[in-house]
């Protein structure tokens, strides 16, 4: 499962640097700042980090500060070779309206409103996660991991990890930091073997009947691998008297 990460701890910059790669209407509308991801107003674009994604994936940062209203936010499954047709799914904090939005572009200018799939109203603060996941086609958006909105589409199959500004002409600056994106493999568990043992008294005192474990199983949300054991254990006799 590939994870990719960005901390934007580097000199400041008007283009996020490889491996991301900017379709933008101007070069600074998505730039490092002070060790942050800056979106500047009046500006539009969007970028995506040049890596495999697989169709299920996820993308998400922390939010920071805000000097006015730009329209900005994580995104799935984005692609596109101009800012004039950019395709993409992403979770934007309007913060003039007081809502995060999911919205959808499908080959369309950024500077546009896409399609709003659907909202939730919201102040963020300092350290606030926004989270947006795409499986099969289902898109989740999460807060602080907390499930807020939650759509079945299918325009858009396939795509990059990414952010986006569609600030709509708003002024001002929105600050991110930490973003984070990964494939989402769903779990598998299923039993593997059954294993008949006998524990050392030193250890357990008395008989394990079976071992059981569960094939390790992948969450979203950068997740992890969990093993699951499970132990039954017979009760020992009792002696006679």
């Amino acid at each position: 499962m590939a994870v990719y990460t960005d901390d934007f701890n580097r000199g400041d910059s008007a283009d996020l640097g490889s491996p991301w790669v900017e379709r933008e209407t101007n070069a600074a509308a998505i730039q490092v700042n002070n060790n942050r991801l800056v979106t500047v107003g009046t500006a539009w674009g969007a970028v995506f980090y040049d890596n495999a994604f697989t169709a299920d994936h996820y993308s998400k940062i922390v939010w920071k500060a805000r000097t006015n209203n730009p329209v900005t936010g994580p995104a799935v499954r984005v692609s596109g070779a101009a800012s004039t047709a950019l395709t993409f799914y992403a979770a934007v904090y309007n913060r003039f309206d007081g809502r995060v939005e999911l919205r959808k572009y499908v080959a369309e200018n950024v500077t546009g409103a896409g399609t709003t799939l659907g909202t939730f109203t919201v102040t963020l603060v300092d350290t606030d996660v926004v989270y947006i996941e795409a499986v099969g086609t289902t898109i989740r958006v999460l807060i602080n991991d907390v499930e807020r909105i939650s759509v079945t589409d299918s325009d858009i199959a396939s795509g990059q990890g990414g952010f986006v500004n569609v600030d709509n002409g708003f002024g001002g600056t929105n600050d991110w930091d930490d973003w984070e994106a990964g494939d989402i493999v769903p779990p598998r568990r299923g039993l593997v073997s059954w294993v008949e043992l006998e524990v050392p008294d030193f250890v357990r005192r008395g008989l394990v009947s079976y071992i059981e474990f569960e094939v390790p199983s992948v969450s979203g949300g950068g997740g992890g691998f969990f093993w699951f054991w499970h132990y039954r254990q017979m009760r020992r006799r009792r002696k006679r008297q």
